[in-house]
């Protein structure tokens, strides 16, 4: 899945212009999931994607059965990312934060796959915690749903 904005490249506009733009990358058990947002400030203030990709890697199956990333999907992290660290400065982005959750924090091989993207890229990826996973979901739900009227249970079927 693929959104896309045509949107003109910071440099192409004022500086007194430009929103700040981030790049975040998400390298989960079944997908990786980037996206390129501008902060906006005012009476517009929020988000706004630019663009929001998918890829189906998969690191979950091998890591759950083998306890290590293969080598085949480390370079397919690795790809992935470096074309989105290539994207994110045609864009003009400012910064990229990369989180792991569960099939990176359980590879006994983990650093493997951090160095090669660190080196390669130029892009850290920090392992967050389950805990830390379950409060970015709960906060991602909370901008979008109201959780005051009643009850509400979150449930994640993520592939961890």
């Amino acid at each position: 899945m693929t959104t896309k904005e045509q949107i003109a490249p910071q440099s192409s506009l004022p500086e007194s212009a430009r929103a700040p733009r981030l790049g975040v990358v998400d390298i989960g058990s079944n997908a990786m999931r980037t996206m390129v947002a501008e902060v906006a400030t005012g009476e517009r203030a929020g988000l706004r994607v630019i663009e929001a990709h998918r890829e189906p890697v998969r690191l979950g199956r091998d890591v759950f059965l083998t306890g290590r990333i293969p080598e085949a999907k480390i370079v397919a992290v690795t790809e992935v990312v470096q074309r989105f660290a290539r994207r994110c400065r045609e864009l003009g982005v400012e910064r990229i934060a990369a989180i792991a959750t569960s099939a990176v924090r359980d590879a006994r091989n983990r650093e493997d796959l951090l160095d090669r993207v660190a080196a390669v890229c130029g892009v850290n990826i920090e392992v967050i915690s389950g805990s830390e996973e379950a409060y970015l979901l709960t906060q991602a739900v909370r901008s979008r749903v109201d959780l005051r009227q009643g009850r509400s249970i979150l449930v994640d079927l993520g592939g961890g």
